[in-house]
Formats: C-alpha cells, structure tokens, sequence
C-alpha cells in the first residue's frame, strides 16, 4: 500500500531566510534616510529662527532714532527689554540641534574682533568650531546692515546655503 503523504503547513527555512535578508536590505536602505530627514527638519527649524530674529531686527532698526540702526553689543541682544532684540522677538526661537535659546546670555558668543556674535551656540566658553556649530546663526552687523550666516547638520562642511542680508 501507498502512504498518502499530507502536505504540510508553514514556511521552510529558505523562505523565511529570504524574507529576513529582504527586510535586512530594506531597513539597511531606509534608515539613513530618516536621519536625513529628521536633520532637514532641524535645518527648517533654523531657518524659520533666523527669520524670527531678522523680523526683530528689523523691528528694533524702526525703533532707533539714527545709526547705529543693528545692534552691537551683547546686551542689545539679550535684554528682555522691548528696546533690545529679545525683548522684540517673541517666543524666543530656541536651536532644534541643542534646544538652547539663540538670545540668551549664556548662549551668545562674541568674537574678540568687530561686531561679530554666535547666537545658539551649546557654551560661550571657547570659539564655537566644528559640532559646536550645529544650528548656529552667525550675526554680523554693522551700523547699517546685518548678516546671518546659519549652520546646519553638518557645519564642518561649511554654513548652510542660505545666507540672510538686511540694512537700510
């Protein structure tokens, strides 16, 4: 007599080795590009900061009888006072890479020469260089004019390629 051989139920161990290496590939391929995303969304946040602080500078310019129209000095940007910029710029934006506020005291570093401040920066300690850049705005201003300079994800490869320019 011939045995009547049942088929049997469930997956062989090829099959479900295929799958695993298929949903290996797909996650190998896929999660790098969320980081990506998540950085794009941080550079977004940078941006629309920098747009909040050039729109309290140029509230704080109207504000000003003659030049120095832009603020020069580290208590024009961080007093909580409505003839200061923070006091102009509200809520303050904070840095989406640090989560540090960009007008405050202690995280505005000043260079030694000019009018040049870092606003954002993780510690005004030492010279903000290299990730110490992460969503940094650069402030530059002169009695008629300002530039932010913004860092984004990967500041080692330079400033992000937006640059903002105002003045009177």
């Amino acid at each position: 007599m011939k045995k009547v051989l049942k088929a049997r139920e469930g997956f062989t161990l090829i099959e479900l080795m295929i799958v695993i290496a298929v949903i290996g590939i797909l996650a190998a391929v896929l999660i790098p590009y969320t980081f990506r995303a998540q950085d794009r969304a941080r550079e977004t946040g940078v941006v629309n900061a920098a747009r909040a602080i050039q729109t309290g500078l140029e509230m704080y310019a109207s504000n000003r009888p003659g030049a120095p129209w832009y603020p020069e000095t580290s208590s024009q940007l961080v007093d909580q006072t409505n003839t200061a910029l923070a006091g102009l710029v509200s809520p303050l934006p904070k840095n989406p890479f640090t989560g540090k506020e960009y007008l405050s005291v202690d995280t505005i570093y000043k260079e030694t020469t000019g009018t040049i401040f870092y606003l954002g920066v993780s510690t005004s300690a030492t010279s903000p260089s290299g990730d110490g850049l992460k969503g940094v705005i650069k402030y530059e201003a002169s009695s008629a004019s300002y530039t932010l300079t913004l860092y984004g994800a990967n500041p080692t490869a330079g400033p992000m390629p937006q640059v903002i320019t105002g003045g009177r």
